[in-house]
């Protein structure tokens, strides 16, 4: 296939027109001519995502989940129901134990082992151990 080159990527993202159904379901579309275009430069992809978790409300128009506007669903509820990776890691300055914690619904009830499960379903226990401090490790908000 074709590779670009740093100089001929611009970032813009756009589907025109996409179905899809999964192969073993072809009986069940996933998408009926989704159309969607995200200009190139820092403009919009991010932008949905946080549209999406209620970070921000759209100036007009609706988002809609399950038809229903996303403006009258509980925010907390609805962002502990999408999983998202953003582009730069936000870490806090303390442990990974801590940093690990932060991500439940309340960290102050979350034991030793859930952050290791959490950091297994991660692959990242292994990593965390090489560490002299392991999960006592502090890490810094770049990591």
């Amino acid at each position: 296939g074709l590779v670009l080159q740093p100089e001929q990527l611009k970032g813009e993202l756009e589907f025109r027109n996409v179905c899809f159904a999964y192969p073993t379901r072809k009986d069940s579309p996933i998408f009926q001519d989704l159309s969607l275009s995200v200009p190139a430069g820092g403009s919009g992809k991010s932008t949905l995502v946080s549209l999406l978790l209620r970070l921000y409300d759209p100036d007009s128009g609706v988002v809609t989940v399950d038809g229903r506007d996303i403006r009258d669903l509980n925010p907390y509820w609805l962002r502990s129901r999408i999983g998202t990776v953003s582009q730069e890691p936000v870490l806090f300055s303390c442990s990974i134990a801590e940093n690990i914690a932060y991500g439940a619904a309340d960290p102050s009830q979350v034991t030793v082992e859930d952050i290791y499960r959490a950091a297994q379903i991660a692959n990242a226990h292994d990593f965390i151990q090489e560490f002299p401090k392991g999960y006592d490790t502090v890490v810094g908000e770049k990591g």
